[in-house]
């Protein structure tokens, strides 16, 4: 299953008293238990929210899990297209 490659990562505050870490946890050992990819990263003090370390943290997991791109050609790859994809 295709689903099963790609990888999850699980950002939480220890401190959320909204979603509480233990479902964090429950969630990360089914989706391990599925064969599935886990990351998961636990903030210390962040409740309910987002800080600076998690979505940088999250925006490295993306980038490393997902294939580089292909370098577009100078084209566009549009048949006849001048070098800034021009018709």
């Amino acid at each position: 299953n295709s689903a099963k490659r790609m990888p999850v990562m699980l950002c939480h505050g220890d401190s959320d008293p909204v979603v509480l870490p233990a479902w964090a946890l429950k969630t990360r050992e089914a989706l391990a238990a599925q064969g599935v990819g886990v990351k998961m990263k636990v903030y210390p003090g962040m409740v309910h929210s987002a800080c600076d370390d998690e979505i940088k943290d999250a925006l490295n997991f993306i980038r490393a899990s997902l294939p580089a791109p292909e370098a577009a050609p100078p084209d566009g790859g549009i048949e006849g297209a001048g070098a800034k994809g021009e018709l």
